[in-house]
């Protein structure tokens, strides 16, 4: 669905004054610039957010941890009191938390979900709030997103005119990331603006935007990269380092002992070997009954500490799951409503041969879609009611993907197994079939008659069949009469008929000049219902376009071939 993408025409004045008070870029050209006055000391906050964090709280009072905070960072911390009393969370509540490797914002925010508490940063300083008030703290900012609204320009032909698709990254977007936190039609919170997006967001979904664009950018950098730079690792954010180093540790032979042991003092000997962040989902396991305090007496088996843990949480009916950069232990019912959200990169994994010009791409990204859903754990997909969803942004080749942990293991799996039979099969193709069509080369396209022209109704009328009954004439009521209405598609004739209009108001209309008997070298023929096109892919899309204004047409309905196949 299309989403509206105004707050309201009332609004744009105000959005001008809002982007004179922007925060200048700090870095980039597409940092996200959030529309507020400018502060040294949110920008303060932010850096210390970004700090290594070292909690080691143990029953310690809330109110007692924001001083600790404030102190040790040197920031103003204020705990959100009116909001904590309606709740019913006192101030005194008891924080317990050992944890490591991990930046103070993200540290911060495991500890205070486990109270149903939430950090903001708010008036300059970092507001503890409970998550329901926080949700109703929206902020306005501004995403760059000129280069990701069109095709990469190493796929775009010259003198080609493409139109910003600003609808792909909406829905990407409302599809991937907190999904019931959208609104739609007049209350959509996306205002497109010159390249950009402004976005009406809480910051934690701020956070998960700016993230996935950055993945988004660092995926399409390298699949369409120039020839100097093919063949580079993807960049990695710093989400995705966090989650890579935590995989390695887990592929890891084991040599930690796991016997006589507390679950905490397995989080920490596994923290302490392989410095990365661990914790225990307290909240989930106190609601399933699940005691942290009983020794547990289990060699490990297997080479790996990922299946030292599996056999070891097993006999808990507990399961580990990586999220938020962290290896967290929780319940398996706490795992199955936990999503997180990846981008994977997807451009190469189309049909064997040249690669396909970006619009015919489009549609084999699709079909990579509907393959993976159909393989990877069906059930666990929005659309036949788990909680999984998936897009497909084609700007960036790539595919987002918003799934459990578990799921989203088997997904990469598939696509790595996928990559690995599409490179011998592409590397085993000619040089110029791998290097793609070039700007002047003349492609052969075949294209059916749209669907729907020169298809007519016609009224199909049936009556009693004469002698049904044996009555006399005199008595015999008239005869029932039935009619019905049928589709009927054109005949061999009017097919050919139509195809032949089209095949001259396509040399009148597109590009007039490109075509034989007007200096180019375009050719078009009728064939039955089909039309044979012989023109450059700059070309070939303006025709799609043009046949695809015809009702019922659409370009998936386009076949393609090359000179020589």
């Amino acid at each position: 669905m299309r989403l509206c993408r105004r707050f309201c025409a009332a609004s744009l004045p105000l959005v001008w004054l809002l982007m004179l008070m922007l925060v200048p870029a700090k870095a980039g050209p597409y940092d996200p610039l959030w529309v507020e006055s400018a502060s040294s000391k949110r920008a303060a906050i932010e850096k210390a957010l970004d700090e290594p964090a070292d909690f080691d709280f143990a029953a310690t009072p809330l109110s007692k941890v924001v001083d600790s905070l404030r102190t040790k960072y040197a920031i103003e911390v204020q705990l959100d009191t009116k909001a904590l009393e309606e709740a019913g969370i006192a101030a005194d509540t008891p924080v317990t938390c050992k944890l490591k490797f991990l930046a103070l914002g993200s540290a911060l925010q495991l500890v205070l979900r486990e109270l149903d508490l939430t950090a903001v940063t708010r008036h300059n300083l970092l507001l503890i709030t409970t998550t329901a008030a926080a949700e109703m703290m929206m902020d306005l900012v501004i995403y760059p997103v000129d280069d990701l609204i069109l095709p990469p320009e190493s796929v775009r032909q010259p003198g080609r005119r493409y139109q910003p698709d600003y609808d792909v990254l909406i829905e990407m977007l409302t599809g991937t990331i907190a999904p019931t936190k959208w609104g739609e039609g007049n209350n959509s919170p996306f205002l497109p603006f010159q390249g950009t997006l402004l976005v009406s967001q809480t910051q934690d979904v701020h956070a998960e935007i700016a993230e996935v664009l950055a993945e988004l950018r660092a995926v399409r950098d390298v699949q369409f990269a120039p020839p100097d730079k093919a063949g580079q690792a993807p960049a990695l954010t710093a989400a995705e380092r966090r989650r890579e180093a935590i995989r390695e540790a887990l592929r890891q032979p084991v040599d930690i002992e796991f016997i006589d042991k507390t679950l905490p003092d397995i989080v920490d000997a596994i923290s302490k070997k392989h410095k990365i962040p661990v914790r225990i989902d307290h909240k989930a396991l106190e609601e399933a009954g699940v005691e942290t305090t009983a020794r547990i007496t289990r060699p490990p088996r297997g080479a790996a500490l990922r299946d030292a843990l599996d056999h070891l949480l097993h006999d808990l009916e507990l399961t580990w799951v990586v999220s938020d950069g962290v290896l967290l232990f929780t319940t398996r019912a706490q795992a199955e409503v936990m999503p997180e959200t990846r981008v994977y990169p997807i451009a190469g994994l189309g049909t064997p041969g040249r690669p396909a010009p970006h619009r015919q791409q489009t549609e084999e990204y699709d079909q990579v879609l509907e393959r993976l859903t159909g393989l990877v754990e069906q059930t666990a997909w929005a659309e036949v009611g788990g909680i999984g969803s998936a897009r497909i942004v084609p700007q960036a080749g790539a595919l987002v993907a918003s799934q459990t942990y578990e799921v989203q293991e088997k997904v990469e799996e598939l696509l790595s197994a996928l990559r690995k039979i599409r490179g011998p099969l592409r590397a085993g193709l000619p040089a110029a079939d791998r290097a793609g069509p070039g700007a002047d080369e003349l492609v052969i396209l075949t294209y059916p008659l749209p669907g729907g022209l020169g298809w007519h109704n016609e009224a199909v009328t049936r009556e009693t069949p004469a002698g049904a009954s044996t009555k006399s004439d005199a008595a015999q009521p008239a005869a029932p009469i039935a009619t019905a209405i049928h589709s009927v598609p054109p005949t061999a004739d009017e097919g050919e008929r139509i195809a032949q209009q089209l095949a001259g108001a396509i040399v009148k209309f597109v590009e007039p000049k490109s075509w034989e008997g007007a200096g180019g070298q375009g050719t078009i023929t009728v064939i039955g219902h089909q039309l044979l096109v012989r023109q450059r892919m700059a070309v070939h899309d303006q025709v799609a376009d043009f046949l695809a204004t015809f009702n019922g047409w659409g370009i998936g309905n386009r076949s393609m071939f090359y000179p020589g196949y």
